[in-house]
């Protein structure tokens, strides 16, 4: 592993998964917001300060890598529904692949 067969070796990926997720809800929040940077830095901060979300934080499960690709699948859909080309359309299919790969046909369910 990345830092060895430890406790910190077990949770540094879901940490790190968490992280990638509060990136993820700045930059939708950019998008639904018309760019209004307050406004996407005070969903992130909130997002990222829940119980539930530091929680999932220190499981170890894969119910945070889940959400991980399911943000980012979203992220995908809405930049490309915001003028973004094709391209972001990849990430959207990448994500939800790889969300039904993680954790099954609930990967296709939450989306629906």
């Amino acid at each position: 592993g990345l830092a060895g067969e430890t406790a910190l070796g077990v949770r540094l990926l879901p940490v790190l998964a968490v992280l990638l997720q509060t990136a993820l809800i700045y930059g939708l929040g950019l998008l639904l917001f018309q760019q209004d940077r307050t406004r996407a830095l005070a969903a992130a901060v909130l997002y990222g300060t829940l119980p539930v979300v530091l929680i999932s934080a220190l499981n170890v499960t894969t119910d945070v890598y889940l959400m991980t690709l399911e943000l980012a699948a979203t992220y995908g859909i809405l930049r490309y529904y915001h003028g973004g080309g094709a391209r972001w359309l990849y990430l959207f299919w990448l994500g939800l692949g790889l969300a039904f790969l993680t954790k099954g046909p609930v990967g296709f369910v939450l989306p629906l």
